[in-house]
């Protein structure tokens, strides 16, 4: 190890020390590191701390670490975002570094429980449409539903005043001035509507679930599967006849509640039986080939001990999707494929066939999401990385947008259509004439796509 690193490895034990960190111990110390160390800031000797520790881990688990570039190539001094940036492979499109537990997110989805579509005026400046507002929410509070339109006038710490209006064309004609106050997050952020529609001799069933969540309360329960598995057990006590899933601004989360979903929908044969297949980089693959014989990890559709007796055993299911659906949603519905018929209905999905875990350790501010496996089904085949192709095309983009489970809404009622034959239920709507192009999904006020799974490792 190189004399001087040693030294400045001695300093930085006594400065740990001095109550930074909660353990002295560094982790990240590994001899083929080698900096040059002439005089630091506390700064940046707290950045240099991170960037060994994010470098080391994403060594061990970055599904793409042997594009890494070499550390005698990296900056350690530079910020932990920019040293992350520096780390991923040139076709990383989900990574991500964030703070660690406590840091509250900054995004309209976040912090006042409002989906938004973001445009940019051709005068200059960001407008946002509202696409969903969560229920008990600050925005449903102050009163926004969907297909509103809106400009941020003031952000401040807690709340943000917003102007709506209505578009005419590419102007912006504003109406009314509204305050979003942040309060204690009593809201749901994975399902917004379920419910049964009677349409001739059908039972339909209709679940808009928006967001992967899982793990357990402060009464040591698993809410969110709770939440789905009564909610599948009200529609099977209905008797519903058919199933639409809508996902279109789902990002995905966890693999756990992703494979519940999966149970609750199958038949009994499937349950217990292979859903599909992880693989992960050449060290984790490795390690798994010595421990279990297969350099792969398999996944299982859950069984009846895991969901209880609430599973539909559907034996075709209808998913509404958008270019925002991604991971766990397009996951769910890649498992599903071998074993029932799946129709996809609305845009092109984002195309993640990989998850990430968790790594973070209480010695350090940041927590890494970096990409570290790839996923499949039980055929072995993931999703294209051009995103799910639906087999019914339809943009809801230039449509005018009614209230989430409103049958005259277009997308919705292209599914229902498809089940019933009905095709008077899309006689009202009517097209607006938007001539705005919607910004990039990788908007600031847009949520992240978050791994497929997140298991934290903590040291």
């Amino acid at each position: 190890m190189n004399l001087l690193y040693k030294n400045f490895l001695s300093c930085f034990a006594l400065f740990c020390l001095c109550g930074c960190y909660k353990n002295a111990e560094d982790s990240f110390i590994d001899d083929h590191f080698t900096i040059i160390i002439n005089d630091t800031t506390q700064y940046d000797r707290q950045n240099i701390s991170q960037n060994l520790w994010t470098y080391a881990q994403m060594q061990e688990y970055y599904l793409w670490e042997e594009f890494m570039p070499d550390s005698a190539s990296l900056n350690f001094i530079n910020s932990p975002t920019t040293f992350f940036q520096k780390l991923k492979y040139k076709g990383d499109r989900f990574s991500w570094i964030e703070r660690n537990p406590g840091y509250r997110g900054s995004t309209l989805y976040d912090r006042f429980g409002i989906e938004t579509i973001s445009y940019l005026l051709p005068t200059g400046g960001e407008i946002y449409r509202v696409a969903l507002v969560l229920p008990f929410s600050p925005a449903e509070i102050a009163g926004l539903r969907r297909d509103d339109w809106f400009i941020i006038i003031h952000s401040n710490d807690g709340k943000i005043d917003i102007e709506t209006g209505k578009m005419d064309g590419t102007v912006f004609r504003p109406e009314k001035k509204l305050t979003l106050s942040e309060n204690e997050k009593n809201y749901t952020d994975a399902v917004a509507l379920d419910t049964v529609y009677l349409l001739q001799d059908k039972k339909i069933g209709y679940l808009f679930y928006n967001s992967f969540q899982d793990g357990l309360d402060e009464n040591f329960t698993y809410p969110y599967r709770l939440e789905l598995q009564n909610i599948f057990g009200n529609f099977k006590k209905q008797g519903i006849t058919d199933l639409i899933i809508d996902l279109r601004y789902n990002p995905g989360g966890y693999v756990s509640i992703e494979e519940i979903m999966c149970g609750l929908i199958l038949p009994d044969e499937y349950l217990g039986e292979i859903a599909g297949y992880f693989s992960f980089n050449r060290i984790q693959a490795a390690k798994r080939l010595q421990q279990t014989g297969s350099e792969e990890e398999i996944k299982f559709f859950p069984n009846k001990s895991r969901i209880g007796d609430n599973n539909l055993e559907m034996r075709k299911v209808y998913f509404i999707i958008t270019r925002r659906s991604a991971s766990a949603s397009e996951a769910l519905i890649n498992a599903l494929e071998p074993c029932i018929s799946v129709i996809t209905i609305g845009s092109t999905s984002t195309g993640k066939n990989v998850g990430s875990y968790t790594l973070e350790s209480r010695n350090y501010e940041w927590k890494l999401q970096p990409i570290t496996f790839y996923y499949y089904n039980r055929a072995h085949i993931t999703i294209p990385e051009t995103g799910i192709v639906p087999d019914i095309p339809v943009d809801e983009n230039n449509a005018t947008w009614y209230d989430i489970g409103d049958t005259r809404e277009l997308l919705l009622s292209v599914a229902l259509e498809q089940i019933t034959g009905e095709t008077q239920l899309r006689s009202a709507v009517e097209y607006g004439n938007i001539r705005l192009t919607p910004a990039d999904d990788g908007s600031s006020q847009r949520r992240k796509l978050e791994g497929l799974l997140k298991i934290r490792n903590y040291e």
